[in-house]
């Protein structure tokens, strides 16, 4: 059997497609999350506003949501995290304009930009 010394180029080679591995994992991954959270936001919004324009005062969907889901599925969907889904469909409703937009952003980059209040910095 070969030295492992004498194969650093093989070594270092593997470690580097294993590193890319890893790097397109995660983006992949990360990716998948931004489209749930986004068909989250979207289904949270539908089911609001039933066909209105605009979801009437005072619902406690995303409370009564939340209280069911976390048990299952854990704190990412916490009633302020769906507040963040919900506000990201609004800001993003055309999915196509998520990818343009911020498909270079990770989950974290994406709800500090939900905190921008200036609606001319949003894509519409």
């Amino acid at each position: 059997m070969a030295d492992i010394k004498n194969n650093s180029e093989v070594l270092n080679d593997i470690r580097k497609i294993i590193e890319q591995g890893r790097h397109q994992a995660y983006a992949a991954a990360g990716q998948a999350a931004i489209a749930t959270y986004w068909g989250i936001g979207r289904r949270i919004v539908e089911e609001e506003q039933h066909g209105d324009e605009r979801a009437k005062y005072g619902t406690h969907l995303i409370t009564e949501l939340a209280e069911k889901l976390i048990p299952i599925f854990g704190n990412n969907y916490s009633k302020r995290n769906l507040q963040h889904y919900r506000k990201f469909y609004i800001l993003f409703p055309d999915y196509s304009k998520v990818y343009e937009f911020v498909h270079n952003l990770n989950w974290t980059h994406i709800r500090r930009l939900l905190s921008v209040e200036k609606r001319s910095c949003n894509a519409k």
